[in-house]
């Protein structure tokens, strides 16, 4: 079978918080530089402590980034999700069954995980889904019941939803 591809795009929401948390993270980099330099002048410690504050934000947005969905691949193993640092599959014969939604209720709570640099990725939890793996960075939620309940977002979601329908020889 050949392999599909679909795209995940974020929508104003994660762009929002992916803009928001890089600007706080560079604005405190350069006051706490400022604060520390105007007050000790460039002693050792105040090339010690902008060091290890770079590296500490450059290493929270490298994993963010790592961790978030690229596109999605319908593979003949599989239903792949695929990110800069590992991808995920689920296997067609795990799953047993897929649906769309236009919300994922009032509360998801986070357990393990981004909560929206880059994308929501990880584990979630909620009252209506329970616990959920997250893999999304727009609104087209597909929700994929198999060995784990997958939640993805695809770009076209619809065409997403038939394809892998087609793949899994089961009616929409």
């Amino acid at each position: 079978m050949q392999e599909l591809t679909f795209t995940v795009s974020a929508d104003s929401k994660v762009k929002g918080i992916t803009y928001g948390t890089l600007a706080l993270l560079v604005g405190t980099f350069v006051f706490v530089g400022a604060v520390i330099y105007a007050g000790e002048g460039a002693s050792r410690g105040f090339h010690t402590t902008l060091f290890l504050m770079g590296v500490t934000y450059f290493i929270i947005a490298f994993f963010a980034w790592a961790y978030s969905p690229r596109r999605y691949l319908l593979t003949d193993e599989g239903v792949v999700i695929e990110r800069p640092a590992k991808d995920v599959i689920i296997p067609y014969s795990s799953i047993s069954m897929v649906e769309k939604k236009e919300s994922l209720g009032n509360r998801m709570i986070r357990q393990m995980g981004n909560g929206g640099l880059f994308s929501f990725s990880g584990t979630f939890r909620s009252k209506e889904m329970g616990k959920v793996r997250m893999y999304v960075k727009n609104r087209n939620y597909v929700i994929i019941h198999a060995d784990e309940t997958y939640v993805l977002s695809p770009d076209e979601r619809d065409e997403f939803l038939m394809m892998l329908n087609s793949r899994l020889r089961r009616p929409l």
